[in-house]
């Protein structure tokens, strides 16, 4: 099953291992340390065109910061419906 995450990136859910809410954490040293770590490495992507990030989806692969809130992707997840 895929996630969709926003734009055009639908992610695999057996990928995804994390999905916070990034307006609570963007704040602390140690995230924003992560997040700019993760630009420097090539791995940060950005969904869609916005500035307005909400969710922060850790992968596999690379970390995707998403103007989709993590209460809505949750949802998505718990709900199969959207799929169809």
């Amino acid at each position: 099953m895929y996630l969709h995450v926003g734009g055009d990136i639908s992610l695999p859910l057996e990928e995804i291992f994390c999905i916070v809410d990034l307006r609570n954490i963007a704040r602390l040293p140690i995230n924003q340390a992560f997040i700019k770590r993760a630009q420097e490495d090539r791995n940060l992507r950005r969904v869609g065109d916005g500035e307005d990030m909400k969710s922060m989806i850790l992968s596999t692969h690379s970390v995707y910061l998403s103007p989709i809130s993590s209460a809505t992707l949750r949802r998505r997840i718990q709900d199969h419906s959207w799929l169809e």
